[in-house]
């Protein structure tokens, strides 16, 4: 019995094609968390091409992502973002836009994964992969849903089980799939295992001359986006609980328009010992520590920050520290862009680190490894700034195995034993 996970990394295919990447989980896996930006290799870069997406196989409708981009040093802000409903990769490279590269899974192994290009130039950035799978996980399934437009409790169905984790893709205020303008990004978390828990981080960018943008982290709400300028929600949605055939959550702010989210969800066979959600606020200097209880033996993280350590307050500028781990391997990008006349905004990505937050244009404000601790995972950062910026996590794991008993004492008879001696 067993939760796996299993951290890849491979440079996008050079035109369209098939394109096979290895794994190590053993057999076939259950779900893809891809994430990453348009870095060939780490270091520090100009704009911003953030992306990410999820799948659980090889059904085009299986496949979700959302992508963005933002241009660097011009004094009128230049965005554009959109949402894939057939794709768990898409690159974007230019506000045209100029797209990179799309791709969805179309085989699967219980060595390796299969993805199809549909669209892909000769630029060869970097992606990574949290692949999951075990016979722990008995059920995935990913939805596209809209949302209310009133207030009050929205309960969705159609997921085929009862989910125990729930995560969030936002659909960039969008009634369809495709392409639009502004910069309108959101990852949210719900599960009730032990107790409801969620988070949600967003960030914004509007278009144009004058465009603002913000960013904006709590863990009170599950699903969430704010206006262009960043200043206040455009929707917002609290965890209420998890149903039969999908979940409720509240609209605690209803959008004018039914906008179109996605969502993939997760069953674990075991929830208390298989998955679990949170928050840290992280060590303040280079060298310090955050031990983090995730109740087991933890197998993977996905961790995300938006270097703050501020919630439920709209803040100026747009940051986004992502990355994850198997313990095995780690790999993170982050993007900044801080609200200035002109743009500074910049990305980087970097191997060996489960975490990074980083200042426009090449500095590195804390990054940290991850390791396994007994019901839990440690954050060491080699790097740290003064500020307690908050890290939101997402855990997957199994039971602590028992610990093994000493073997019995064999008792002889003593008499029995001379008696036999002789």
């Amino acid at each position: 019995m067993a939760v796996k996970v299993d951290l890849v990394r491979f440079a996008k295919r050079s035109g369209v094609g098939t394109q096979v990447v290895s794994h190590n989980l053993g057999e076939v896996p259950k779900a893809y968390l891809f994430w990453g930006g348009f870095l060939a290799a780490d270091g520090f870069q100009a704009h911003i091409r953030e992306w990410w997406g999820f799948s659980v196989g090889t059904v085009a409708a299986e496949n979700r992502a959302s992508y963005v981009h933002t241009t660097d040093a011009v004094a009128t802000q230049d965005n554009r973002g959109g949402a894939s409903a057939l794709s768990c990769i898409k690159i974007i490279s230019s506000v045209t836009p100029t797209i990179e590269g799309a791709a969805q899974i179309s085989a699967e192994s219980t060595t390796d994964f299969t993805l199809n290009w549909t669209t892909s130039t000769t630029n060869l950035p970097i992606c990574f992969c949290l692949v999951i799978g075990g016979d722990e996980v008995t059920n995935a399934s990913t939805v596209e849903k809209t949302w209310a437009i009133a207030a009050g409790n929205q309960s969705f169905t159609g997921v085929g089980f009862r989910p125990d984790l729930v995560i969030y893709l936002d659909g960039q205020d969008r009634t369809t799939s495709g392409d639009g303008t502004d910069y309108l990004t959101g990852i949210g978390v719900a599960t009730d295992v032990g107790g409801a828990k969620q988070w949600l981080i967003v960030n914004s960018q509007d278009d144009g001359a004058g465009g603002s943008s913000g960013r904006h982290q709590r863990t009170d709400s599950m699903a969430g986006g704010m206006n262009v300028g960043g200043s206040a929600f455009l929707k917002r949605a609290t965890f209420v609980s998890m149903d039969t055939d999908g979940w409720t959550w509240n609209v605690a702010t209803a959008p004018a328009t039914a906008y179109i989210f996605w969502a993939l969800c997760l069953k674990f066979q075991n929830p208390s010992t298989n998955v679990n959600v949170g928050m840290v606020a992280r060590a303040t200097s280079g060298g310090g520590t955050n031990d983090v209880t995730t109740g087991f033996d933890t197998k993977g993280l996905w961790l995300h920050s938006v270097k703050s350590p501020t919630l439920d307050t709209f803040l100026t500028g747009m940051n986004i520290g992502r990355g994850g781990t198997d313990f095995t391997d780690e790999e993170c990008y982050a993007f900044d862009s801080p609200e200035a006349a002109t743009t500074d905004d910049n990305e980087s990505i970097v191997t060996g680190k489960a975490i990074r937050e980083m200042t426009s244009p090449s500095t590195t404000a804390a990054e940290a490894d991850a390791s396994v601790i007994t019901n839990g995972f440690r954050l060491t950062w080699s790097t740290a700034d003064a500020n307690a910026n908050r890290i939101h996590w997402i855990a997957f794991g199994q039971a602590a195995a028992a610990a093994a008993f000493p073997p019995r004492p064999v008792i002889i008879n003593q008499a029995m034993h001379r008696a036999a001696s002789w």
